[in-house]
């Protein structure tokens, strides 16, 4: 397995892209100011009202079931599809849950601003899911899924599959204001500090690729495989369609690791040559 790892990690630098420190970088300090301008502007709430309406006319579960993909449970085991031919996306995977959770919990912990639902009178906006009301800024959320969008976009070579990314990323992030779990201002900080998260994660996942380790790399393995068990069999974001949600992702992400992980290699093994997607028959 050593040698698998080597061959398929980058070389040293191999990780650089400028055009992606371009996008992270100055998309984050974009996003990062315009949270300020808000806050300065109109204060930690404004917007919420006008925004949470103008997106009503979208169904429940449109705003349920993107709000639950932007959970970092959900967004994390995603990596598991590319991990057998890109180890090095899953030590960056790994690295950003560490760096999401400081980013998120931190400033959660010094802003201590209430949520929608607690200052709001019950009915007087849109509530999908859960009534959360502390914790309010950053929302980790918007930011599990910028920091994800941002090292897809980093890797990516293509404007245009960049541009596509980084919408979705944004659309999953709304979501947070749609369903009414965050203010506007809570989105757009969590947006910034997930493409510096990204930018963060990739950094040192360069600076220490321990995740060519063997033993490593199978930890890190198990860990997010474990996160698909827990997707699969218990976990409810408490959003319209968002149970569902989770079963497909988990059961494909595990389908997906004992194709390239045990049958693949097994069929190796017995002699079974590979084809340019895998063994054939």
């Amino acid at each position: 397995m050593r040698r698998e790892l080597d061959r398929l990690w980058p070389e040293p630098g191999g990780m650089r892209s400028a055009s992606g420190d371009r996008w992270l970088l100055g998309g984050g300090a974009v996003a990062i100011a315009l949270a300020a301008v808000i806050w300065y502007l109109g204060g930690p709430f404004a917007g919420f009202l006008f925004l949470n309406g103008a997106l009503e006319w979208l169904p429940d579960a449109f705003w349920g079931l993107l709000s639950s993909a932007g959970d970092g449970l959900v967004l994390g085991v995603l990596v598991l599809f590319v991990a057998r031919r890109h180890p090095q996306i899953l030590w960056v995977f790994f690295l950003g849950v560490i760096v999401a959770g400081i980013l998120t919990h931190v400033p959660k912990g010094l802003l201590d601003l209430p949520r929608p639902a607690a200052l709001l009178e019950s009915g007087s906006f849109r509530l999908i899911g859960p009534e959360l009301h502390s914790q309010g800024p950053p929302s980790g959320h918007a930011l599990a899924v910028f920091l994800v969008a941002g090292v897809a976009m980093y890797f990516l070579r293509s404007g245009l599959l960049r541009l596509m990314v980084l919408a979705g990323a944004a659309l999953v992030a709304i979501s947070r204001v749609a369903v009414g779990a965050h203010w506007p201002l809570d989105v757009v900080l969590g947006s910034g500090l997930g493409l510096v998260g990204a930018w963060l994660s990739i950094r040192i996942a360069e600076r220490f690729p321990w995740g060519r380790h063997p033993w490593v790399y199978l930890a890190t393995l198990a860990f997010f495989v474990g996160a698909a068990g827990v997707l699969l069999v218990v976990f409810d974001p408490g959003y319209p369609l968002g149970r569902e949600l989770s079963v497909f992702v988990a059961a494909s992400t595990l389908v997906v690791v004992v194709r390239h992980h045990l049958l693949e290699p097994a069929l190796l093994g017995a002699g079974v040559p590979r084809g340019p997607h895998g063994p054939s028959a």
